[in-house]
C-alpha cells in the first residue's frame, strides 16, 4: 500500500480512537482540588472564567464554543457547587457576569497544574519537530476543526428543516 493510501486509512481511524477516547472522558469527574468532582464542562468552564473575568456569561458560551442555555446550565452546577457567584451588570439588566469563589479558585489553579503537566508531557513530544512541521501540525488541526464546524452546521440546518 502506497504511503498516500496509508494516511487515508489509519491516520482518519487514529483520529477516530482520539475522539472517541476523549469522549469518553467527558463523561468522567475529577477533582481539581476543590473538593468537588467536575465533569469537562464545569472546570473548562471554571477556566475560562478564571482566565477572562471581565467576559459576561454570553462572551464565555463565545469563548467555550457553547451555546448560553449550556453555559447557563453549567454556571448554575457551578454556583450549587459553590464554584462560582452570579451577578448582574447594574448599567444593563441582561448582562450576568461569573465570578470564581474561593472554591473556584482552587480548582482553576488546580487545573492550570493539569495542564502544565500535560504541556511538559507534550513538550518533550514536540522538542524535535521544526518550525514547518508544527505549521503543518496547526494547519492540519485548523482544518479538522473547520470541517467539523462546517459539517456540524449543516446536520443543525438538516435537523431544523426536517422538524
Amino acid at each position: 500500500m502506497g504511503r498516500k493510501n496509508t494516511f487515508f486509512s489509519e491516520i482518519p481511524e487514529q483520529f477516530d480512537r482520539i475522539v472517541n477516547k476523549y469522549n469518553s472522558l467527558q463523561e468522567r469527574t475529577l477533582d481539581y482540588g476543590c473538593g468537588e468532582d467536575l465533569y469537562p464542562s464545569e472546570i473548562h468552564a471554571v477556566e475560562a472564567i478564571g482566565k477572562h473575568p471581565e467576559a459576561h456569561m454570553a462572551e464565555i458560551a463565545r469563548i467555550l464554543g457553547v451555546t448560553r442555555g449550556a453555559i447557563q446550565q453549567t454556571a448554575d452546577r457551578l454556583v450549587k457547587k459553590g464554584l462560582v457567584e452570579k451577578f448582574m451588570d447594574e448599567s444593563d439588566r441582561k448582562r450576568v457576569y461569573l465570578e470564581l469563589t474561593a472554591k473556584g479558585n482552587a480548582a482553576f489553579d488546580g487545573h492550570e497544574e493539569y495542564h502544565a503537566e500535560m504541556s511538559s508531557r507534550m513538550g518533550k513530544s514536540f522538542e524535535d519537530l521544526r518550525p514547518g512541521e508544527v505549521a503543518f501540525l496547526k494547519n492540519l488541526l485548523d482544518e479538522v476543526e473547520s470541517f467539523m464546524d462546517v459539517y456540524q452546521e449543516q446536520k443543525l440546518q438538516q435537523k431544523s428543516r426536517s422538524g
